[in-house]
């Protein structure tokens, strides 16, 4: 019992952001510009804060009664983001409950905002073991690229153990969630892990059917103190391999928050790419000039 508690527990952190006072960081004259006023506090678990441009295709999910940050997601073309099914659920699942803002770190950077048309989960997504934890969003209008603001590339190969990766989310600093999310866009540094050597970080938490080919595990060290945390969720991990062709290895799922020395868990991307390339294609012809998968 103590290992359910324990495992539902990093699922409500991950699902459902605490209140923030992240609209004392905003200025809203309108209904399209975001304008920064923030200054840097705190960050995600160990790690470094963006700069304005370094992650130009991150997103940040918002709820439209609030404006609080909710979860993370990435750019994908003009039209397509892509986050957790996990933060699309429940209240969350209607296009109208969120919107995507843009460009914006809260290094001095403004951000931009989008409605949303149309939110996808993946139909096998189950939340009692997280398979399938992958979400594809359509927003209403097409996204403006600029040197802020960029989609990331899909990955048409697998990423290998031990590749180096990097996260970045407005994630709490801490476990403790009696604190706010970060004001700004932080980033850390780490490198993925093999299955077997998952599964057994995992060893006695009764996690097993969590865990297979379909999901990436990352660590820092075999220490605590870096890693996602809440609000963090639906974010993107980044295979960094190759610095020219930087891909989008995975999306933020689930874990033991928050960096207490186990592995952080992602949805992979590359076993969902067929699904992800013929939902964009079928919804908005002419969007994928392609569709190959390995």
């Amino acid at each position: 019992m103590e290992t359910l508690k324990l495992f539902f527990l990093a699922v409500c952190f991950a699902c459902v952001a605490a209140d923030t006072e992240f609209e004392r960081f905003f200025d809203w004259p309108d209904n399209e510009t975001v304008k920064d006023d923030a200054t840097p506090m705190t960050r995600i678990v160990g790690g470094r804060a963006a700069f304005d441009g370094q992650f130009p295709y991150q997103v940040s999910l918002r709820k439209w009664m609030s404006y609080d940050h909710y979860c993370g997601a990435a750019i994908l073309n003009s039209r397509f983001i892509l986050t957790a099914a996990h933060c699309t659920r429940g209240q969350y699942s209607q296009a109208s409950s969120l919107y995507a803002v843009v460009g914006w770190t809260g290094q001095g950077a403004k951000g931009k905002a989008y409605t949303l048309e149309e939110i996808t989960p993946h139909p096998a997504f189950d939340i009692s073991i997280f398979s399938n934890d992958i979400s594809l969003i359509r927003t209403h209008q097409e996204i403006q690229f600029s040197s802020q603001v960029w989609p990331i590339n899909l990955p048409f190969s697998n990423t290998e153990s031990n590749a180096p990766v990097v996260i970045a989310g407005w994630g709490l600093p801490s476990g403790d969630p009696g604190h706010t999310l970060s004001p700004i866009l932080n980033y850390l540094q780490l490198r993925t892990l093999d299955l077997s050597t998952c599964i057994r970080r995992f060893e006695g938490k009764n996690l097993k059917a969590n865990l297979n080919d379909a999901v990436i595990c990352t660590t820092s060290t075999y220490t605590s103190g870096m890693g996602t945390c809440m609000g963090d969720s639906g974010g993107p991990l980044v295979d960094i391999s190759d610095p020219n062709n930087k891909v989008l290895a995975g999306v933020v799922s689930w874990g033991v928050p928050c960096a207490r020395g186990f592995p952080d868990v992602f949805t992979r991307v590359h076993s969902h790419l067929y699904w992800i390339l013929s939902q964009m294609s079928q919804q908005v012809p002419g969007s994928v000039k392609y569709i190959y998968y390995d």
